[in-house]
C-alpha cells in the first residue's frame, strides 16, 4: 500500500507548491529570516555603516527641499479645474481595479491630501483576489500611510517625497513595515496627467519595491487614467495593468 501511495505523494508535490500561489509567496517572503551578520567584524559593520550612510538615497532630499522652497506661489493645478476646497488644500480620491491575466486581480482605493504648507498625507489599499489552479481562491490586504512633502512645484509640474508606514492584513496574521515615497504629477496640457512614483519599503523580513505609471484624461473634478503597477515583495512580485477613476476635490 505505501508503496503505491508514495510515488503519487510525489508527482502531486510541484502541483502543490504551484497551488500555493502568488500571495503564498508573498506569505513566504515576508516570513523569512534574514540573513544572520554575526560574523561581521567589528571594523567591517564600520565600514559598511559608512559605506550605506554615503550611499543613502535619502541624502538628495535636502537639494529638492531648497529647489521647491524657491517657488512658494504655488495654486493647485487641480483647483483651476474646478475644484471647491479652500485654496490652501486639495483632496483626490481614486479607486482602480487591475489584473496580470493569470488569476491574481486587485482592488485599489487611494486618498491623498496635500496643503498649502507643502506637507500631505497619503494612504493606498489594495485588495489582492487569486483563483487558484484547485480553484479556491486566496485574498490578503495590502496598504499603506505616508505622509508627504512637495519639494518641487511648478504650474505644470510637481514632485513629492514621503515617509511613513507599511502594511499587510492577512486574516490575523498581520505585519507591518516601513514605507519611501518619491512620486511626480505632471500636467502637460489642460486635460491630461502623467504621474508616478516609486517606493521602497518593508513588510516584515521583505524588501518591499514598488514602481508605478500612467496617465489621465481629466474633465472638471474627474479623471480616468490606466497605468501599470509594479510591486516586489521579497521577490514575489505582484504586478499588472490597470486602470481607474479618480475624483478631485
Amino acid at each position: 500500500m505505501v508503496r503505491r501511495i508514495a510515488p503519487t505523494v510525489f508527482l502531486l508535490l510541484p502541483l502543490c507548491a504551484y497551488a500555493q500561489g502568488k500571495l503564498e509567496a508573498v506569505r513566504e517572503a515576508v516570513d523569512r529570516p534574514r540573513s544572520s551578520d554575526s560574523t561581521t567584524s567589528d571594523s567591517n559593520t564600520s565600514n559598511t555603516t559608512t559605506a550605506d550612510e554615503s550611499s543613502n538615497p535619502l541624502s538628495i532630499v535636502p537639494f529638492l527641499v531648497g529647489a521647491g522652497s524657491a517657488l512658494n506661489d504655488f495654486d493647485f493645478p487641480w483647483h483651476k479645474r474646478g475644484g471647491e476646497l479652500p485654496s490652501w488644500c486639495s483632496i483626490h480620491a481614486a479607486a482602480e481595479v487591475g489584473s496580470d491575466f493569470d488569476g491574481l486581480t486587485r482592488v485599489g482605493f487611494r486618498l491623498f491630501l496635500d496643503t498649502e504648507s507643502k506637507f500631505g498625507l497619503k494612504t493606498e489599499w489594495d485588495d489582492y483576489l487569486e483563483r487558484l489552479p484547485s480553484g479556491s481562491r486566496d485574498q490578503m490586504w495590502i496598504g499603506d500611510l505616508t505622509g508627504t512633502y512637495r519639494a518641487f512645484q511648478s504650474d505644470e509640474f510637481e514632485v513629492h517625497l514621503g515617509a511613513g508606514a507599511r502594511f499587510l492584513i492577512d486574516s490575523g496574521r498581520n505585519r507591518g513595515g516601513f514605507n519611501m515615497l518619491c512620486g511626480f504629477d505632471a500636467y502637460p496640457e489642460q486635460k491630461m496627467h502623467w504621474f508616478g512614483s516609486a517606493e521602497l519599503g518593508s513588510l516584515g523580513n521583505a524588501v518591499v519595491w514598488r514602481l508605478r505609471g500612467g496617465a489621465g484624461l481629466t474633465w472638471n473634478v474627474g479623471e480616468i487614467y490606466a497605468a501599470y503597477d509594479f510591486m516586489s515583495i521579497g521577490g514575489a512580485n505582484l504586478q499588472g495593468p490597470f486602470v481607474g477613476v479618480r475624483l478631485w476635490f
